[in-house]
């Protein structure tokens, strides 16, 4: 199972079970759609205003490394995002387990490390075709734009085959943005890539999602 799809099952609060919960965490979980970072100003209890950021990715995140907690769960424009389902509260004991786990390093290092880089909008996809001369054939990005799929597919399909960034490099992306694909990419992804692993990753989320 990927790492996205057991953090969609890690157990979730409501706004009230967090403002009765004793714990000063806050874990929370971005999933807007279209996917993108949220930023909130949280006036706190002296009158002083924190920025705080929600990054894009399917790990939870510490609000309260920001501001304190009670702030948070006061401010109507969290709390709206709340109830819109654009944030999910993620329950504190199952999200530092989850976070501590092995497998989910290599995102908790990107997220902190360098999402400014990796978050930030696509940019516009230029398909390079490998046939000279030969009208009538196309790659498989060529087909993926035609089928009106997600440009972020056709960008990730050039990376991996261009077999220069590491493919749990690539992984831990696709996992953070699992929640905008659809099964037809993924499954148009697995046939049209070289990476075993890339192939592994696909096959292995095809089954839990269909």
């Amino acid at each position: 199972m990927s790492n996205a799809l057991k953090a969609a099952r890690l157990p979730r609060w409501t706004i009230r079970q967090a403002e009765k919960s004793d714990d000063s965490r806050l874990f929370v979980v971005n999933k807007c759609k279209p996917a993108g970072n949220v930023n909130l100003t949280i006036t706190g209890s002296g009158g002083e205003r924190d920025s705080v950021q929600v990054p894009q990715t399917y790990i939870p995140v510490d609000l309260s490394n920001h501001a304190e907690k009670v702030n948070i769960l006061r401010n109507p424009n969290f709390r709206r995002l709340v109830s819109q389902n654009h944030l999910e509260i993620v329950e504190p004991d199952a999200a530092e387990a989850f976070l501590r786990t092995e497998g989910v390093q290599h995102e908790v290092k990107r997220v902190y490390g360098v999402h400014a880089l990796v978050l930030q909008p696509e940019s516009e996809v230029v398909i390079e075709s490998d046939t000279i001369n030969t009208g009538d054939v196309v790659t498989a990005e060529d087909r993926a734009l035609k089928l009106g799929y997600n440009p972020f597919v056709v960008n990730m399909m050039q990376r991996i085959n261009s077999g220069e960034e590491n493919p749990q490099d690539l992984i831990s992306e696709l996992d953070s943005r699992l929640n905008e694909l659809k099964v037809d990419e993924i499954r148009f992804m697995a046939d049209n890539v070289s990476e075993p692993k890339i192939k592994e990753w696909a096959s292995e989320t095809l089954q839990l999602l269909v």
